[in-house]
């Protein structure tokens, strides 16, 4: 009787967080429709008094050279370096961490500040556009020949299919110490050299170098360990092999990669934590450091016929690879 009331006050909790998201979705959309500017980062060239917005003239002229050097430079690139050159930097916001912006413009936010429909005091919702209630900073003519511009050096793509992207690993690869990394390429005459280098360096950080590795090694890599696990794969090139053994030589390894992550935990610990069972994860730890040649042979499939999971779970391991050897895989 206890579980089934407790389901029931969980599914009338769901059902207001529900609720309250609608009200919420609702509530913004509304307030965007009447221009009411609703939060998030303050654009450069306003300042937030009440909630609103209201223009900062020394920002707001900022924002009109940015533009009228646009089309001077006639490219996003060129536009950079002047920028860069003049000492134009991003908007210095204030927050709980501290001061945080006043960095030179990089490529993304300038285009987003070129684009930005607020600087014409207007406000954009899921792609509908509305009156705001804060005043135009950027006179319409101005804006007019810089959309336009940035039309004409965009790339033209009417009436061409939709071409994916050729890089199997984007959106999942990242660097050794955790960055994610995009695809890149290179054209040299008529071939086509793709990589994946690391996204998004913050040049005002002291960070590590950034990795740039070839795409073609790194996929073809990827491809041959995913046909080595690949069950079917298994079954057609070790047809002798003992796939309990091999999953348990997988459990061990992902043991062992917890226990490394945390030094300072006990192993009793580490398995509180991950909801384990402390003796099998005791056990999973020893069999991680089995010799190279024993895991190898069961990979294979050229274990001996008595050594299989069951064995291994139970066996009472040396530490030596030596002594290991012996117990394991016993002269013929």
């Amino acid at each position: 009787m206890g579980r089934l009331t407790l389901n029931v006050l969980l599914s009338f909790a769901q059902f207001e967080r529900e609720v309250i998201g609608e009200r919420v979705r609702d509530k913004v959309a509304a307030s965007k429709r009447k221009g009411i500017w609703m939060g998030g980062p303050v654009p450069l060239g306003y300042d937030v008094r009440d909630r609103k917005l209201v223009p900062n003239d020394a920002e707001a002229e900022t924002v009109r050279h940015i533009f009228r050097r646009y089309l001077g430079a006639g490219s996003v690139r060129e536009l950079i370096g002047q920028l860069a050159a003049d000492g134009v930097r991003t908007k210095v916001m204030q927050t709980s961490a501290g001061p945080r912006g006043g960095i030179p413009i990089q490529r993304g936010a300038l285009f987003h500040l070129l684009k930005n429909r607020i600087y014409r005091g207007e406000i954009v919702h899921k792609g509908t556009t509305c009156p705001g209630e804060h005043p135009a900073i950027v006179p319409k003519p101005l804006w007019d020949e810089v959309q336009a511009r940035l039309t004409d050096n965009g790339p033209d793509t009417r009436g061409l299919p939709h071409r994916q992207s050729e890089a199997m690993l984007i959106g999942i690869l990242h660097d050794g110490h955790g960055r994610r990394m995009t695809p890149s390429q290179t054209n040299k005459g008529a071939k086509r050299y793709r990589y994946y280098a690391t996204l998004g360096l913050d040049p005002a950080k002291a960070e590590p170098p950034a990795w740039r590795v070839p795409a073609h090694d790194l996929e073809r890599i990827v491809v041959q360990r995913l046909i080595v696990l690949s069950p079917a794969s298994r079954a057609v090139a070790n047809p002798d092999r003992d796939e309990r053994l091999v999953q348990l030589l997988a459990e061990a390894f992902a043991a062992r990669d917890l226990l490394l992550a945390s030094p300072a935990l006990s192993i009793k610990d580490i398995a509180e934590r991950h909801s384990l069972c402390r003796k099998r994860f005791a056990q999973l730890i020893r069999i991680s450091w089995l010799a190279p040649d024993i895991i190898r042979a069961a990979l294979d499939g050229r274990q001996p016929a008595s050594l299989d999971a069951t064995q291994l779970i139970k066996a009472d391991l040396p530490a030596t690879w030596t002594a290991q050897r012996e117990l394991l895989l016993p002269a013929a």
